[in-house]
C-alpha cells in the first residue's frame, strides 16, 4: 500500500513522506525478504530522494515545519 501510494500519489501525501523519512529504518527488516525486495526498493528510492532534498537545505537544524515544507516542494518535482 505504501509503495502504491508513493508511486501514484507522492505529490499529495507530504505527511506520509515525512513519516517515512522519520521512520525509514523500519523497512530494513523487509528489504531482506525476497517477497518485498522490489517494493521496498521503490520506497527506499523515494525516501532517499526526499532525504537528499532535505540535506541540500543550507540550514543546520531544520524544524519539523521546515522539513515538511522541503518535502512538499520536493515531492512536486
Amino acid at each position: 500500500i505504501i509503495n502504491s501510494t508513493l508511486t501514484h500519489k507522492l505529490k499529495v501525501n507530504p505527511q506520509l513522506d515525512y513519516s517515512l523519512l522519520h521512520k525509514q529504518d523500519m523497512f530494513t527488516y523487509f528489504s531482506n525478504n525476497p517477497k518485498f525486495k522490489d517494493l521496498i526498493h521503490n520506497i527506499e528510492q523515494a525516501v532517499n530522494y526526499l532525504q537528499q532534498k532535505v540535506s541540500e537545505v543550507n540550514i543546520k537544524t531544520l524544524t519539523p515545519d521546515e522539513v515538511a515544507q522541503v518535502i512538499q516542494t520536493a515531492s512536486r518535482t
